[in-house]
């Protein structure tokens, strides 16, 4: 969880280890820990990899499974980093939208915050 920490304050700077986060959060059942920690670290894993941003776009698939894991921490930083990833993230709006329904208010919120990222048009420079 540490580890996942780390990167997340690290942001961009973090992107090679999109496929290290990417491990930690599919190897839940792998964990020889207590099960909370074990949600700590999809958690994290999924915050970084919106710290991230346009560079974790390889997370996205491993980010919609997220979606429905049974924990809302895990849900809400899943939902936070679609939003974060930006245009390669809009074909995951529908799923998006499935959260603004979900039982967590924050998850509903965050959902709305990261469909309006991601529906705004591309800013062009001026």
């Amino acid at each position: 969880m540490n580890s996942a920490l780390a990167l997340s304050a690290l942001g961009c700077e973090a992107r090679d280890a999109v496929a290290a986060l990417l491990d930690a959060m599919k190897r839940r059942e792998n964990f020889v820990v207590v099960p909370p920690f074990a949600h700590s670290v999809r958690q994290q894993s999924c915050r970084a990899l919106g710290k991230i941003g346009p560079d974790a776009h390889a997370a996205i698939p491993a980010l919609v499974e997220a979606l429905h894991d049974g924990v809302p921490g895990v849900r809400y930083n899943a939902v936070y980093a679609l939003g974060r990833i930006g245009p390669n993230a809009r074909p995951t709006l529908p799923k998006l939208r499935l959260c603004l329904k979900d039982e967590d208010p924050d998850v509903r919120d965050m959902a709305a915050e990261s469909i309006s990222l991601l529906s705004e048009d591309d800013r062009v420079s001026p």
